[in-house]
């Protein structure tokens, strides 16, 4: 009994960590995709501007 006890309380806690990890994961990726959005799209617009900016003013 004692080891059924055991293994139901396991399943429980494995169940609980199985269903957050999905979670954690798409978390990761959006923050992943995110940083990736903002270092490539955001500073090729910057530097737009700025090359854009020297030329007027020059």
């Amino acid at each position: 009994m004692t080891a059924i006890q055991h293994l139901w309380w396991q399943t429980k806690a494995y169940t609980t960590i199985l269903r957050l990890m999905p979670l954690v994961i798409v978390s990761v990726v959006f923050l992943y995709i995110h940083w990736l959005y903002r270092k490539f799209f955001l500073a090729k617009a910057e530097n737009t501007v700025n090359s854009k900016r020297c030329r007027y003013t020059a």
